[in-house]
């Protein structure tokens, strides 16, 4: 795991607002919800039973279809997959 998704826990663990180059930890604290983005797109958020991914962000937005989105998801606990460019998500 690199050292930035080791960070992005921590925050997301401590539940406090980070940011650090292109990820970025949001917290709202009036509501107690939490949720990462990357390059400004929500990629997924915790919903208070667990965490999901923020699918109309990936519906509507190719350019999160990377290794780093992918990489960033399997660090909170996702199984993602690149493959031709799309990301496969298995349960």
């Amino acid at each position: 795991m690199k050292k930035i998704e080791q960070e992005m826990l921590e925050a997301i663990r401590d539940k406090r607002p980070w940011e650090k180059d292109n990820t970025r930890v949001i917290y709202i604290p009036q509501i107690d919800s939490i949720g990462v983005s990357l390059h400004g797109e929500l990629i997924a958020r915790d919903v208070g039973y667990g965490w999901e991914i923020a699918w109309n962000t990936l519906r509507t937005t190719p350019k999160v279809h990377t290794k780093t989105t992918a990489s960033r998801l399997r660090a909170i606990g996702f199984n993602v997959h690149l493959r031709g460019g799309l990301m496969l998500v298995e349960e």
